[in-house]
C-alpha cells in the first residue's frame, strides 16, 4: 500500500499501478509559497482527488481516498520547532488549502455555498484568512475544492446569473471556494463581513435553493478554463 499526499494543478494520472491511497498535501516550509509562484502555479488549484486511471481493474479500483482526518503527522515525526526551514505538518498552517475533494457530497448535504474572492492583489491572503476561520468555526462542514481562474465576462454571467460581476472578473484571476454543510450560506455571509470591510470584493451565494446549481456551474466553467 502506498499513501500519497498530493498537490497537482492538473488531473493526476495512474497507469499500471495499484493499492494507492491519496490525500491532500499539507506540508509547509519556508519558501514554499515562492516555489509555487516561480513555477507559475497557484496553491488554490489542486486536483489531488480527481484521479484518472488508464489501467482500471475490472470490478474494482486501483486507488482510493484516505480518510479526511488522516494527516502527514500519522507518517512523519513532528519537525523541530526551531528548524530553519520552519517546516509545519499542521493543516491549519498549510499554504495549500486542505480540501476533501468532490465526489457525491453535493447531493448528500442540505447546503452548498460558493465563496468568490475577486482579484485585488490580496485575494489569496483574504481567502486563506477565510479558510482558517471557516475550519475553526465550522468543524463539521467541509471545504470541497478551491479554484483560482481567470474568467471572461460571459463566464461570469453564466455563473452568477447576472451581468453585475462582468467587469470585476476582468481585473485578474479570482479565487472560488466550494463549501458544504449545515447553514453554510448564512455562516459564510457573516464570516466575510468579519474578516474584511471590503465585502464588495467578495461574492457569497445566498440562496440555498439555487446554490448547488451555481456551485456545479462554477466548477464546470473553471475546469474548462484551467484546461485551455
Amino acid at each position: 500500500m502506498l499513501d500519497v499526499f498530493l498537490s497537482c494543478a492538473t488531473q493526476p494520472i495512474l497507469e499500471s499501478s495499484s493499492n494507492i491511497r491519496f490525500g491532500c498535501y499539507h506540508l509547509s516550509y519556508l519558501g514554499l509559497e515562492d516555489h509555487f509562484s516561480t513555477a507559475f502555479l497557484s496553491p488554490f488549484n489542486n486536483s489531488w482527488y480527481d484521479i484518472h486511471d488508464f489501467t482500471p481493474t475490472q470490478g474494482g479500483h486501483n486507488w482510493s481516498i484516505l480518510p479526511n482526518k488522516t494527516s502527514i503527522l500519522d507518517y512523519l515525526q513532528p519537525p523541530a520547532a526551531h528548524g530553519n526551514l520552519r517546516i509545519s505538518l499542521n493543516k491549519n498552517d498549510s499554504i495549500v488549502p486542505v480540501t476533501t475533494g468532490i465526489f457525491n457530497q453535493l447531493t448528500d448535504v442540505s447546503e452548498a455555498c460558493l465563496v468568490v474572492f475577486f482579484f485585488d492583489g490580496r485575494e489569496e491572503n483574504t481567502a486563506s484568512t477565510f479558510i482558517r476561520k471557516f475550519n475553526h468555526d465550522m468543524p463539521d462542514a467541509k471545504l470541497l475544492t478551491t479554484k483560482k481562474v481567470l474568467l471572461s465576462p460571459r463566464d461570469a454571467e453564466i455563473i452568477f446569473g447576472t451581468t453585475t460581476y462582468n467587469q470585476v472578473t476582468t481585473r485578474g484571476p479570482l479565487i472560488g471556494l466550494v463549501v458544504v454543510g449545515q447553514q453554510v450560506n448564512s455562516y459564510c455571509q457573516k464570516a466575510v463581513s468579519e474578516i474584511t470591510s471590503e465585502t464588495d470584493k467578495i461574492y457569497v451565494s445566498n440562496d440555498q435553493r439555487t446554490s448547488t446549481v451555481q456551485v456545479d456551474t462554477f466548477i464546470n466553467v473553471s475546469n474548462m478554463n484551467l484546461q485551455t
